[in-house]
């Protein structure tokens, strides 16, 4: 995972919250109050995604990670990479239809670090 050297020499963190809630953000929450139990509701607050979202910023915060937060429950996600088809620069929408099994296939995926560009 990649880290970046700021002016100072600080570290800069790249870290990604994928909040579940129930907010005025979605637009309707009217509509949507009306068939969500209340109960649910009081644990979809936006406050509930709060101590992820500071432990995200904290000293002690990983790098490059997707944490997920849904009412008291945190998780991380992650977005995997397989060795994919080397079909060159010049690949044609056909070059890609015709190779999309191998393309496509996930065997021996590995989670892919934020940041990592490979051009080889």
């Amino acid at each position: 995972m990649t880290e970046l050297e700021t002016q100072n020499n600080d570290t800069l963190k790249i870290n990604d919250l994928s909040p579940k809630l129930l907010s005025i953000y979605y637009g309707c929450i009217e509509q949507f109050e009306s068939l969500i139990p209340e109960e649910v509701q009081s644990k979809l607050a936006p406050e509930s995604v709060t101590p992820a979202a500071l432990f995200l910023v904290s000293e002690d915060a990983p790098n490059g990670v997707i944490m997920q937060a849904e009412g008291g429950r945190f998780s991380v996600a992650s977005i995997v990479e397989n060795t994919g088809a080397k079909l060159g620069a010049d690949a044609t929408p056909e070059d890609i239809a015709s190779n999309f099994d191998m393309i496509s296939d996930l065997q021996g995926a590995k989670p892919k670090g934020m940041m990592q560009i490979n051009l080889s």
